[in-house]
């Protein structure tokens, strides 16, 4: 049985998100010169390993959001803040929490996650 519903390829290895184009908004970020250089290893490994091309954006996007829906703490923070709605799920195994779906404009996202102020 595989872990992490993770597909194996012919080597036995695939990048554990997928990248699929999304509409996206320009941030900022300092990031220390490891995490920097692990960002750019893995757009090599994904080539390498599925020979798709990538991006460091879509990287980083993919791996923030399987963060945030791996974050069991997170979710229920963000629920209680955003009105305590439940979703409705199998007994067993984690809530996921149902993902907004953006039109691509920048206030839905904004809506969604607004800035924090500096």
């Amino acid at each position: 049985m595989q872990k992490n519903n993770r597909k194996e390829s012919t080597n036995g290895v695939t990048p554990l998100i997928s990248f699929d184009e999304v509409a996206a908004e320009k941030e900022s970020f300092k990031l220390s010169w490891t995490v920097l250089a692990n960002i750019r290893e893995y757009v090599a490994y994904v080539k390498d390993v599925t020979g798709k091309e990538t991006t460091s954006d879509a990287v980083v996007d993919k791996g923030l959001q399987r963060l945030f829906d791996a974050d069991k703490g997170f979710r229920q923070w963000l629920q209680k803040k955003n009105g305590g709605h439940k979703n409705k799920g199998k007994q067993g195994k984690a809530e996921k929490v149902e993902k907004p779906v953006f039109d691509g404009k920048a206030e839905a996202v904004n809506a969604a996650f607004p800035k924090a102020s500096s």
